[in-house]
């Protein structure tokens, strides 16, 4: 998405850093067909997750699975 906003070209990105730009120079386009893309969460090694990490975790899985 930078290279994109410093004029070298179009990018793709996912929909998450599409809606997270704020630059006004930039035009979103959907491509279809759809594809799917694996999402994961990532902490530190050897760190125990907090309530608030699974919370959101759980949060975001439910939102990402709705239809």
């Amino acid at each position: 998405m930078v290279m994109a906003e410093q004029g070298f070209g179009p990018a793709i990105i996912d929909s998450f850093t599409a809606q997270a730009s704020a630059d006004q120079r930039l035009q979103v386009r959907t491509l279809l067909p759809e594809v799917p893309v694996e999402v994961r969460a990532l902490q530190a090694l050897g760190l125990r997750s907090p309530r608030q990490v699974t919370d959101f975790v759980a949060a975001f899985r439910a939102v990402t699975a709705a239809d």
